[in-house]
């Protein structure tokens, strides 16, 4: 397993630095809104916040499929 996977937070609790991101996805989840568009620069957690989106929305085991299949 690739260390980026092996110590990637998992949930929005573990995400660490992006408070404000991860308050207004917390929000919008709330509200039943799913579409998300996430940018900026390399290194910033756009991945980690939106596998965290993912796992908030009940979709594990399309995560796990993701990764088992290298997409």
């Amino acid at each position: 397993m690739e260390l980026y996977n092996k110590y990637r937070p998992d949930s929005f609790d573990k995400i660490l630095g992006n408070d404000l991101a991860v308050k207004s996805l917390k929000s919008e989840l709330e509200a039943n809104h799913h579409v998300f568009l996430v940018t900026g620069p390399s290194g910033t957690g756009k991945t980690t916040l939106a596998r965290a989106c993912a796992k908030e929305m009940g979709c594990d085991d399309l995560l796990q499929w993701i990764y088992d299949n290298k997409i």
